[in-house]
């Protein structure tokens, strides 16, 4: 676990968010995570709120894929944020 959170933390930075995607989602409290994701230009948001995060309407939109927390190989998505 030390080396995600160390993997994290090297490859964090500060992100402003230019531009406002609401309302985006079903739950409006949701909405500045969706809009940090199009700002970083993520291609994962992992959450264990899904059912506020439609899938479909995101990957169309943003093409951002939106997975469950406790069934995404953290490794996997570390190793793809590094390339």
């Amino acid at each position: 676990m030390r080396i995600v959170l160390d993997t994290n933390v090297s490859i964090s930075h500060l992100q402003e968010i230019h531009y406002r995607w609401r309302p985006a989602l079903a739950d409006p409290d949701d909405d500045f995570v969706l809009e940090l994701a199009v700002a970083a230009g993520c291609r994962y948001i992992v959450t264990h709120n899904l059912r506020d995060f439609s899938r479909s309407n995101l990957w169309q939109q943003f093409q951002i894929w939106v997975a469950a927390a406790n069934s995404v190989p953290i490794a996997r998505l570390m190793v793809d944020a590094l390339r």
